[in-house]
């Protein structure tokens, strides 16, 4: 009988090429680059590398605050992005965002923005109602624009304060009339008052 060589059976084991691993590199720099936008327009946003957007895959927009102002980011062209805001939205102050470029080498890069409305601080404070009796709250509140966040809210001190007074609404008790006044202070260290006077109306004899 004629004996076979052994066979010899080999494992022969494929192995593909590893999965790639997202990266996100935040893009060095100094100040943030500051975009003008106001609802309705773009403002467009060079690529900081001049090779980042060859491969740009999508872009997106993230507001580093808040996260709750509806905007559109789109590619412009080879070198730009635009940064878009629907005309619908109402935005008062500037504010520190994030455009993420997303590449199709699966690498998201971090470009620190300031979109800015280029709308002066202005602040306008008031007092509900700003008539009472002897005895009688007053909520009182500010009203500002413009500027940059984050702000800083502070009322002259008074002792008819029912609360703290370093909110934008704090509520007052007036034994007499009283003229309040606040000063707000944006991120970029502008200030700006506003005054509001509250009544105290006689006592009924």
């Amino acid at each position: 009988m004629k004996r076979h060589a052994p066979i010899l059976l080999l494992l022969i084991f494929v192995v593909g090429a590893r999965p790639q691993c997202h990266q996100t590199v935040v893009l060095p720099g100094g100040d943030p680059v500051v975009v003008l936008v106001t609802p309705g327009t773009c403002g467009q946003v060079a690529d900081p590398q001049g090779k980042l957007f060859a491969n740009l895959a999508s872009v997106s927009l993230e507001d580093t605050l808040s996260g709750v102002w509806p905007r559109v980011t789109r590619r412009s062209s080879g070198n730009t992005i635009e940064v878009c805001v629907d005309d619908n939205v109402s935005i008062f102050y500037d504010a520190p965002m994030d455009l993420l470029i997303h590449t199709t080498s699966d690498t998201t890069y971090v470009l620190p923005l300031l979109v800015s409305t280029g709308i002066p601080l202005a602040a306008q404070a008031t007092a509900t109602p700003d008539m009472v009796a002897p005895g009688g709250t007053v909520q009182l509140n500010v009203d500002v624009t413009g500027g940059r966040a984050r702000r800083t809210y502070l009322w002259d001190y008074s002792e008819s304060f029912q609360t703290s007074y370093d909110i934008p609404d704090p509520v007052a008790k007036p034994v007499m009339s009283e003229t309040y006044a606040i000063r707000v202070t944006d991120a970029d260290g502008q200030r700006v008052w506003s005054f509001v006077t509250v009544t105290v109306a006689p006592a009924a004899q």
